[in-house]
């Protein structure tokens, strides 16, 4: 359970990843491809963080 809560919790980090993301498009070494993919992954991440933390809390409350 606390593995679950801690995967939750950490899973979102889109800021970090999106400062790279960006740093690296400026320097040229991605291209629109990859900056997309990122993009969808920062969605998805943002979206499951919460629902994993919901759940993991929960079990632990019982």
């Amino acid at each position: 359970m606390d593995r679950l809560l801690v995967a939750g919790l950490t899973a979102p980090q889109a800021a970090a990843t999106l400062a790279v993301t960006v740093s690296a498009r400026r320097a040229g070494l991605l291209g629109e491809e990859v900056v997309d993919a990122v993009s969808l992954l920062i969605f998805a991440t943002c979206l499951a963080g919460p629902l994993l933390t919901r759940a993991a809390g929960r079990r632990l409350e019982r």
